[in-house]
């Protein structure tokens, strides 16, 4: 997801800003054709967590968008926010661990151990 939404040249965030700015465009109807199996994709790969307790039973769109959004935010906003705040942002490959980590955060339940940031052992299962 990084590598598409940072490639130049930039279509991906150019589809965004599509999709966002005319909800009946051309955008908008091909996300509506492929949500579906974008959706069932990440219910086969989340649901089964959820029934075993390992992560929150948030609602499905929630867990995608909390796994998504910082992410496609961050790599949205980078070309802006590199030259006003004069330093480079970490690497996208750090980023991405970084909200790895956060997303393990927010929806592993207490009990398990990917939920404690200072766990240091891996986890006898996965988590996602």
């Amino acid at each position: 997801m990084t590598t598409a939404l940072d490639r130049e040249p930039r279509v991906l965030p150019a589809i965004f800003a599509d999709l966002f700015s005319r909800p009946d465009g051309p955008a908008a109807h091909t996300m509506r054709a492929y949500l579906p199996r974008l959706t069932d994709s990440l219910a086969h790969v989340l649901q089964p967590h959820v029934r075993a307790g390992r992560i929150r039973p948030l609602p499905l769109p929630v867990l995608f968008q909390l796994l998504a959004g910082p992410m496609v935010t961050h790599i949205l906003t980078r070309p802006v926010l590199e030259p006003v705040l004069g330093a480079a942002p970490p690497s996208p490959a750090e980023v991405s661990e970084l909200f790895a980590e956060a997303y393990l955060r927010a929806v592993t339940l207490p009990e398990h151990p990917a939920a404690d940031p200072a766990s240091t052992t891996a986890p006898d299962r996965p988590i996602v």
